[in-house]
């Protein structure tokens, strides 16, 4: 009998020791699972703590940092008297790996998108799903900016979620990469026009700086090709249109010099004024030089004869590829 009384005793004494180790209550209170010094109101060691509820979990685990998760795909911070809480914290990143993706695509037509979505100025009402029902928070006066979700869910509709609270919500880090890719299409058009409004620039400024050189004849007019020579200049000389013109191979410019003793030459520049060749006119008589097209490169270029430091008269030619 005695040794039925040790059995039991010894018994009870390894289940009292292998229960207060698994869980201690202090006498302040405090719950430990897994301590017997437990040092919060609960207190989970070597291990994590996991609230479960008709199949629906929420874990804390404390490994690699803190992990929060719940099998049920989503975690929405609420209270009754508050159903919507602000978040604060330094940084926040969602998961992006390359290979946690499949099925990655362009995303089509971002700046359509982008076009479609109205941005709004608001205050969130006052009843119970976002502020306390009768709130005199000063919460309730401020302002927003955003989305309405069921604006967005017609353009975008895999970034907008219907809440447990029959309410909509947006993934609005969704909206970022159509941002970029929108910019980047925006600044192809802008590359575009600016190209094309530095092509127009330059054939401006050629025809510009050509103005001084008005008139074919002492009583002023135009050359063939629109340029105008300074008046009393062209008794000097004369400079004829290449021909021909457009060319791909060669041209050949034809002038007249009056003067035997004159000095002169044919320049020819780019049409942003760069002095690409400059050939000196030997015999100063009637003649014409040749251009071969592999020279330059395809484009538009000014020739002018130059006699004794004066410019005579100035002409376009054009290369093609």
């Amino acid at each position: 009998m005695k040794t039925l009384n040790y059995i039991v005793i010894g018994l009870m004494l390894t289940i009292n020791q292998f229960a207060f180790g698994q869980l201690k209550i202090t006498n302040q209170g405090f719950v430990g699972a897994g301590t017997n010094t437990p040092w919060e109101r609960l207190h989970v060691a070597s291990g994590s703590a996991i609230i479960a509820n008709n199949g629906r979990s929420f874990r804390i685990y404390p490994w690699i940092g803190v992990s929060i998760g719940s099998n049920y795909g989503t975690i929405s911070c609420w209270e009754i008297d508050s159903k919507w809480n602000q978040i604060n914290a330094k940084k926040f990143y969602k998961v992006s790996d390359a290979s946690l993706k499949t099925d990655v695509m362009p995303i089509d037509n971002p700046s359509q998108l982008i076009s479609q979505l109205s941005g709004v100025y608001f205050r969130y009402k006052n009843d119970s799903v976002v502020l306390p029902i009768n709130s005199t928070s000063s919460s309730s006066n401020e302002y927003d900016y955003g989305f309405i979700a069921q604006e967005v869910e017609s353009i975008l509709p895999e970034i907008v979620y219907n809440t447990e609270l029959n309410v909509k919500a947006i993934d609005y880090n969704a909206i970022t990469p159509i941002l970029v890719e929108a910019f980047k299409q925006q600044m192809n058009v802008v590359d575009s026009l600016q190209q094309q409004i530095d092509s127009l620039t330059i054939k401006l400024d050629g025809c510009c700086n050509s103005s001084s050189l008005r008139t074919s004849n002492n009583t002023g007019g135009e050359s063939n090709d629109g340029f105008l020579i300074e008046n009393g200049t062209n008794n000097l000389g004369k400079l004829f249109q290449n021909q021909p013109n457009p060319f791909k191979e060669t041209t050949i410019i034809k002038y007249e010099i009056n003067d035997v003793n004159a000095t002169a030459q044919i320049m020819i520049f780019d049409m942003q004024g760069t002095l690409i060749k400059n050939i000196s006119l030997i015999k100063n008589t009637n003649g014409s030089i040749s251009i071969n097209g592999n020279e330059l490169k395809p484009g538009m270029y000014l020739y002018s004869l130059i006699i004794n430091n004066k410019e005579i008269d100035t002409k376009r030619m054009i290369i093609t590829d």
